[in-house]
């Protein structure tokens, strides 16, 4: 079923790329990151300094922000509760029977191939529109082959994105500890079925390293690479 649902997301794609050959679709840039690794601390100010930008070139300033939109926007076009769908989005499977009885209890069941693909759809759409910095949600593979993009990843050692973790959730050390082998290997199986066999760095062109980088040092660094690369500027 997965290698289904990616052909037809490959070959969807293609086809939207080659319809739209006459117009520039994006900037984007997108952030993946380690759990621990907080994107907005990036995301905000980057779209902030980027309206900047091009506000004094005088360009339409619209960059913003987005990934719980992802979700709310996915259960709308679904017709269902957020929550109905974030076991995707935590990389966690319907189990067959459950699978079985919500297609017959609930007339606006989703299979969970029917989600990814509807995820996919909105990941790319926002993309394609433009001026908007995605964070998560596997949009590094989905807009990768966007000539005006981005993409970057945010990493940090294990004990600091741990330490991290116990602050921000008021956990005990082996507590944090769980959480964030947790998640991450549900990131890691949420990643590995969009991006198949290929390995997952392929898909970033800049990595930063939260533990030693401020987030004042990642947005100047990337300002620096969007301008010296004359990406969007």
């Amino acid at each position: 079923m997965e290698n289904i649902l990616m052909k037809y997301m490959t070959e969807r794609f293609k086809e939207q790329h080659d319809e739209k050959t006459v117009k520039t679709i994006g900037p984007v840039i997108t952030i993946s990151r380690e759990f621990g690794c907080y994107a907005t601390k990036i995301a905000e100010p980057l779209s902030t300094q980027l309206n900047k930008i091009y506000q004094k070139a005088n360009k339409p300033a619209q960059w913003r922000y987005i990934s719980k939109e992802i979700l709310e926007k996915a259960a709308e076009e679904l017709k269902v509760n957020p929550e109905n769908i974030s076991h995707v989005f935590e990389a966690e499977a319907q189990s067959l029977l459950g699978d079985i009885i919500l297609s017959f209890s609930n007339r606006h069941y989703n299979s969970d191939a029917n989600i990814k693909r509807t995820l996919s759809n909105i990941v790319r759409s926002y993309a394609e529109e433009g001026q908007v910095i995605i964070v998560g949600r596997a949009s590094c593979i989905i807009a990768k082959d966007i000539p005006n993009s981005l993409h970057i990843r945010l990493f940090a050692p294990f004990d600091w994105r741990v330490r991290e973790i116990q602050e921000h959730y008021k956990l005990t050390l082996p507590e944090a500890k769980s959480r964030v082998l947790e998640i991450d290997e549900k990131r890691d199986q949420f990643m590995a079925f969009f991006r198949n066999n290929t390995p997952q760095n392929d898909f970033f062109d800049i990595a930063f390293n939260r533990m030693i980088l401020t987030e004042e040092q990642i947005v100047k660094t990337i300002l620096d690479l969007l301008s010296c690369k004359n990406y969007f500027m």
